[in-house]
């Protein structure tokens, strides 16, 4: 590491620019947790329920 040429530091920040970017656009997608159809006069509620157990 200490006294290494440029051009392997300029591939290594490439390399980890690369892993870094496929890692935050994996976490970006959004998965279905649930998909139903719903019908005239039923709703949905969404909510959090905090936790308090911390």
């Amino acid at each position: 590491m200490v006294g290494g040429s440029r051009a392997w530091l300029i591939l290594g920040g490439a390399v980890w620019g690369v892993r870094l970017l496929r890692r935050m656009a994996s976490t970006r997608q959004m998965r279905k947790v649930l998909s139903q159809e719903l019908r005239p006069g039923e709703s949905l509620i969404v909510s959090h329920l905090s936790d308090e157990s911390q």
